[in-house]
């Protein structure tokens, strides 16, 4: 028809520069989930030390599940608080003695009570937990 050729295609150019562009893409897509994936972990590693800040205020105290029920029971609560230098040291020895009665002599890791763990753990046994003192 009136004089319009068909345009010359080289369709391994072609070929080629489809191949180079999605490496291209495949690059940036790679890079963005990298840069994604550090950022999430610089966050998750932040979380610790933001919340040990948040604790820090002399006017925070942490709030037990028995002062939660009581709220929500509208029981109300008659406790003061009061510093560590105020407690008995025949109170604090009770309390630790309750939860491990062989504490002092350890030093705050039972190295008998670990190694048992950690054979039941190996023996494919249930494992216990931890001492909430150390």
């Amino acid at each position: 028809m009136g004089g319009l050729a068909e345009p010359i295609v080289d369709h391994e150019t072609e070929k080629l520069d489809m191949a180079t562009r999605s490496r291209g893409v495949n690059r940036r897509g790679l890079k963005r989930w990298v840069r994604r994936g550090i950022v999430v972990a610089a966050v998750l590693a932040l979380i610790p030390v933001v919340l040990t800040f948040l604790y820090l205020p002399f006017f925070v105290h942490p709030v037990s599940t028995l002062m939660l029920k009581d709220l929500a029971t509208f029981s109300g609560y008659d406790r003061r608080w009061v510093s560590i230098d105020d407690v008995s040291p025949v109170l604090a020895n009770s309390v630790i003695m309750s939860e491990d009665g062989q504490f002092c002599f350890h030093r705050g890791v039972d190295l008998g009570e670990l190694r048992g763990v950690v054979d039941d753990a190996l023996a494919g046994e249930a494992t216990r937990g931890a001492s909430t003192i150390t």
